[in-house]
């Protein structure tokens, strides 16, 4: 599973089992560095629109 940390310090799972999540940190980084965001989504809070400049790093 990969983590994308968010400049506030929150830490986001991207579970590529649900929604539309992408399965690979580049896939994550190609579609930020094309779009400027990544909708996220996650078991608890649904989709998160994420843009690049919120997100830290992704591991």
């Amino acid at each position: 599973m990969i983590k994308i940390i968010l400049k506030n310090g929150r830490e986001l799972l991207n579970d590529p089992e649900l929604g539309l999540n992408l399965e690979s940190k580049e896939e994550i980084e190609e579609n930020l560095s094309v779009t400027g965001r990544y909708d996220l989504c996650t078991s608890d809070e649904g989709f998160i629109c994420l843009s690049a400049d919120e997100i830290e790093d992704i591991i």
